[in-house]
């Protein structure tokens, strides 16, 4: 991973509502009670994030016109990701910045959805169950990278070349992933 980003995991539960700035709070209360535990999370990773990358500060993570977390008064992008159970943040001083999750084990349900939303030849680069749940991580945090939502097509803004190592033919941009305890974590740059 480039040495302009900076990555952050915690698990869902461990920040609430009283954990947030006033902005973020807004922005909590907007959203489905249910939802609350991964949104705090999520804004907890990305903190933690930003601090790695930027040094100590009071981070606050808005959102932008399309929904996705932007840093206020910071030089500093920052994508957020989340499982049912655990949530990561990557902060980046780069032009464009991505993060996803996907289980290994969500593999047969990506199979049987991708012809829908990733190309033929696409589908044709997974070998084993990780290497699906990497397609989608890596497709999930291009469509972020774009900027281009999954509900517009995101999964569809971008085409992967190869899985390992990860590498996009369009657009140009930069990925790594990683595999831990049955989780593909992929971070897609530019």
């Amino acid at each position: 991973m480039s040495s302009d980003l900076r990555l952050a995991r915690t698990t869902v539960g461990e920040a609430g509502l009283d954990d947030l700035a006033p902005e973020e709070r807004a922005i909590a209360e907007t959203i489905a009670p249910g939802r609350w535990p991964e949104f705090c999370a999520g804004r907890a990773a990305a903190r933690a994030a930003l601090a790695a990358l930027c040094g100590p500060g009071a981070y606050v993570i808005g959102r932008d016109a399309e929904g996705a977390p932007v840093v206020v008064g910071a030089a500093a992008r920052v994508s957020i990701t989340h499982t049912r159970d655990e949530v990561a943040a990557v902060a980046g001083r780069v032009a464009a910045l991505g993060v996803d999750l996907c289980a290994v084990a969500d593999a047969p349900r990506v199979r049987r959805v991708a012809p829908r939303f990733i190309a033929a030849a696409e589908r044709a680069l997974p070998v084993d169950d990780a290497a699906w749940a990497a397609l989608w991580a890596l497709k999930e945090a291009g469509a972020k990278a774009v900027g281009v939502g999954l509900l517009d097509g995101g999964l569809k803004a971008t085409r992967l070349a190869s899985l390992a190592p990860p590498r996009f033919a369009s657009p140009a941009l930069e990925a790594a992933t990683d595999v831990d305890a049955g989780i593909v974590l992929a971070v897609v740059w530019r």
